[in-house]
């Protein structure tokens, strides 16, 4: 319980701070509401602030929660059911709905709520808003992970000159943990693709790696080496401590090329990992290739990439060098023929 609260509260954070991206700093005061939960009677751990909850097959259940307006104006809210993933920092992330499901998922928390709506409330007003569970006809074992968004929608207002153009916007996140069992689920790993990518202008090598279980992953840490294929030589290498996975989810890893262009072959990616205190590892390794056209096409649209020597060019010039030279030899020669 420890790890999932410390999870939600990291994740809700960094959501603020994701939501808030190239904007002026969410002073305390421009917070003006606050949302809640309401915990019912088969709430596992009753100390707890968010769901926590045991349900049963084909069951249905409302669950509660108060939104606080303690604004002068009416606002109006956001609330959505997130089905809990992991993203590319190898962080359990709260703040998208819809998103594609891992292969392994087999119940999608987002599909046992109504869709996402939108709530008004008037100034200085406590609203509660019900979300209607119906748990599946199936028994499922492990846990499903998600959070409750509660996000105030901005208004269209012109900002002065002094102001910033992009609004801040700060969300609540209620988390959201079903079981039907409190049996532990051992974790797994699997390394299931790799690639050469670009994200945000930077050229990397993506290992893309699942937990397929239904229980969360703590405590994560991946070494990940590329070597030319089934060699030993490392080119490239990076190290990833305390990260997390979400139940049933995947995450791209990049292992980042540091501004190097990258280089047309076949490599392996080899993965050393470990969770949960090292309780639990992992040794995987992937062979993958490097198309020339792939490594040309990245290459010429990765930013702040170090210079590297054009071949093309060089190889044209030292044919029209040759050429050149090879003219100027006949043309010499025929001159030496007519003077005889």
């Amino acid at each position: 319980m420890k790890k999932f609260l410390t999870l939600l509260f990291c994740s809700m954070f960094a959501l603020a701070g994701f939501l808030g991206f190239n904007s002026s700093t969410v002073k305390a005061d421009a917070v003006k509401y606050t949302v809640s939960a309401e915990i019912p009677n088969n709430q596992v751990n009753k100390k707890l602030t968010y769901f926590d909850l045991k349900v049963a097959p084909n069951s249905t259940q409302d669950l509660k929660i108060k939104i606080i307006n303690n604004d002068s104006v009416e606002h109006t809210y956001d609330v959505a059911v997130n089905r809990a993933s992991t993203n590319v920092n190898g962080l359990v992330d709260y703040s998208q709905h819809g998103t594609k499901k891992d292969p392994s998922l087999k119940y999608d928390i987002e599909s046992m709520f109504p869709a996402p709506e939108r709530i008004t409330i008037p100034a200085n007003t406590t609203k509660e808003v019900t979300l209607t569970l119906k748990v599946p006809n199936q028994k499922f074992s492990g846990v499903l992970l998600g959070g409750i968004r509660v996000l105030q929608e901005i208004n269209n207002q012109k900002p002065s000159k002094k102001e910033f153009s992009v609004n801040n916007q700060f969300a609540y996140v209620i988390g959201l943990k079903l079981q039907q069992s409190t049996d532990e689920v051992k974790p797994d790993m699997k390394l299931t693709n790799v690639k050469a990518e670009q994200n945000n202008g930077q050229n990397n090598i993506t290992a893309d790696l699942q937990n397929d279980e239904p229980t969360l992953m703590d405590d994560v840490n991946v070494d990940a080496t590329v070597t030319p294929e089934n060699g030993t030589k490392s080119v490239l290498k990076v190290d990833k401590k305390n990260m997390s996975m979400a139940p049933n989810s995947n995450f791209a890893m990049p292992v980042s090329l540091n501004n190097q262009p990258l280089k047309a072959g076949k490599y392996t990616m080899h993965i050393s990992a470990n969770a949960e205190k090292g309780t639990d590892k992992w040794n995987m390794k992937r062979n993958f290739t490097v198309t020339p056209k792939a490594a040309a096409k990245l290459n010429t649209t990765a930013v702040g990439q170090a210079s590297q020597p054009n071949y093309n060019l060089i190889i044209a010039l030292i044919v029209a060098a040759a050429l050149i030279v090879i003219g100027l030899l006949i043309w010499n020669f025929k001159n030496q023929r007519r003077r005889r």
